[in-house]
């Protein structure tokens, strides 16, 4: 009897103070970075875009996701914060000089049929090291739902007689929730 009534009680309870539960993970599609242990030549070190949950909030038919937006690079295996470049330059193999600028960052949030449901401005990610984007998003408590988010920038490559820009894809993250 008395095992019953605590069954009872532990069931009621969590089922009443359940709590909606959010993953953020990255997406495979095909964009991977690795983080060596060990330093290579290249005087540029790699540089990539995380995302971390901040905070869930559940109300009966809508979610609200909080998310940090962060520039990572690679230092000995370890990815830790850092800034993007607004821009760098270098000497190419021929001699010319290079200049490389990054502006525009801009998010994406995608639904599951593909639709873009939300479109942001990052701001510079070269001065600021994260950015906390919050989103209220349709819920349907019990069912998985997913939504992807998408990181690009506007990329300009110019020399002394040459200049082509071109969009730079971050890869894609999904924000499940249960």
């Amino acid at each position: 009897m008395t095992r019953s009534i605590l069954s009872a009680i532990l069931i009621l309870s969590s089922s009443c103070f359940a709590k909606a539960e959010v993953q953020v993970f990255k997406i495979l599609d095909g964009s991977s970075l690795s983080c060596p242990s060990t330093n290579s030549t290249d005087s540029q070190p790699e540089k990539a875009i995380g995302v971390s949950l901040v905070k869930e909030a559940a109300t009966d038919k809508t979610m609200k996701v909080t998310v940090n937006i962060s520039a990572v690079t690679c230092q000995n295996g370890i990815w830790i914060a850092d800034v993007m470049p607004a821009s760098r330059e270098y000497v190419a193999p021929n001699g010319k000089n290079v200049r490389v600028s990054y502006d525009n960052y801009e998010l994406l949030l995608v639904n599951e049929r593909y639709e873009i449901i939300q479109q942001r401005r990052l701001g510079d990610l070269s001065v600021e090291q994260k950015g906390t984007q919050t989103f209220s998003l349709p819920y349907n408590r019990g069912a998985t739902q997913n939504y992807d988010l998408f990181i690009r920038v506007h990329k300009t490559v110019s020399t002394d007689n040459y200049q082509y820009s071109e969009t730079m894809h971050f890869g894609g993250f999904r924000l499940r929730m249960n």
